[in-house]
């Protein structure tokens, strides 16, 4: 005898009678029905491979297709599902696996008609005859789109973290860590498990960890805080770090966020410099005492013959008592004692030449 495959009007007329069932009946089991099928935000079904026998009215609101259509069309399920993600879904449900157990639960993509992207949550579980065979099955599916987001979000700001350039940590008062990103071990050398078991105040040199709690005081006092301080990495070496901080919540337990540089480098290049600029003022007192104690005149002008610069000795020569003196009243190139020995023209050949000219002259004061 062959089977008759159920007209729309048959699928409707069947669909009614489940409803006035789960909503006439008085039992435990039909009130969790009406409750499940006509309250619930989630869509729950009972179908067979090819037939649609019930549907709850959320599903217009997750599909957005009314709930005529899928009676109409059963295949609407797999018709509407993200091109990406429909090769895997439809290989889970052509699976032995699937066919035997009817077991099936995925997190999916659905494309509505108006193109809005959903993601949903959908369960099935069969319904066995006395045989063992698979007769129907009945689904649930939930709209996740919000959670998945948040959870895209979530990693995606962990994803972030890991890779900043700078250690960043959640700790309450006590110094106990609620979070570190993976800059924080390497700089410790710490592995993840290690580094959480361990307490700021222990983590901070004694100076830095004497501290700890007043500068706590001073971010919520301020909203902020930054500072310098160090730490221990694991094999014993001090850490330079400059650190900000901030209170923040941490699942509303009150916590502190701070994002500390390690400035190692800072501060070598720092005390590096400060080295060179001892040495340079010593240089330059050396050089300059030279300049003023030395018995042979130097003397430094532009090649206007302004005088700029000249030691004792040179002064000495001029008989001037000091250098403002020289500078305001000498010309090099135009001082007469200077041009009859011709120094203005050894200066013209110097410049025009640059070469060193050398010569042994008398010169009378």
């Amino acid at each position: 005898m062959t089977h008759q495959k159920p007209t729309y009007d048959e699928l409707l007329q069947e669909n009614n009678e489940l409803k006035k069932m789960i909503l006439l009946n008085n039992t435990t089991d039909t009130k969790i029905m009406k409750e499940l099928a006509e309250n619930s935000n989630d869509v729950f079904w009972i179908r067979t491979d090819d037939e649609m026998i019930y549907i709850s009215p959320s599903f217009e609101q997750i599909w957005g297709i009314p709930c005529e259509e899928i009676y109409k069309d059963p295949q609407i399920f797999t018709k509407t599902i993200h091109p990406g993600d429909k090769e895997k879904i439809l290989k889970t449900l052509q699976s032995d696996q699937f066919q035997k157990t009817g077991h099936f639960d995925k997190d999916y993509r659905i494309v509505r008609p108006n193109g809005e992207i959903r993601w949903i949550n959908a369960k099935a579980l069969p319904i066995i005859n006395q045989e063992g065979k698979i007769i129907r099955r009945i689904g649930f599916a939930r709209d996740i789109t919000d959670q998945r987001e948040i959870i895209e979000k979530t990693g995606l700001l962990a994803e972030m973290l890991d890779i900043a350039p700078n250690s960043i940590t959640i700790h309450d008062e006590k110094g106990n860590f609620f979070f570190a990103n993976q800059k924080t071990f390497e700089l410790h050398g710490y592995t993840k498990e290690e580094f959480m078991g361990i307490n700021l105040f222990k983590l901070d040199v004694p100076v830095s960890a004497e501290l700890i709690k007043e500068r706590i005081e001073e971010a919520r006092k301020n909203g902020s805080v930054s500072f310098e301080a160090e730490h221990y990495h694991k094999n014993g070496k001090k850490i330079p770090l400059e650190i900000f901080a901030k209170p923040v919540k941490w699942k509303e337990i009150p916590a502190i966020l701070s994002i500390a540089t390690d400035i190692t480098e800072r501060k070598k290049i720092i005390k590096e410099l400060l080295e060179a600029k001892e040495k340079a003022v010593a240089s330059e007192n050396k050089i300059r005492s030279m300049f003023e104690n030395s018995l042979t005149g130097f003397i430094y002008f532009d090649l206007e013959g302004n005088l700029i610069e000249a030691n004792p000795a040179v002064l000495k020569m001029f008989g001037s008592p000091s250098l403002k003196a020289s500078q305001e009243k000498i010309n090099l190139l135009k001082f007469e004692s200077l041009k009859k020995i011709g120094f203005d023209k050894d200066i013209y050949q110097c410049s025009q030449e640059e070469a060193v000219i050398s010569n042994r002259k008398i010169y009378t004061s």
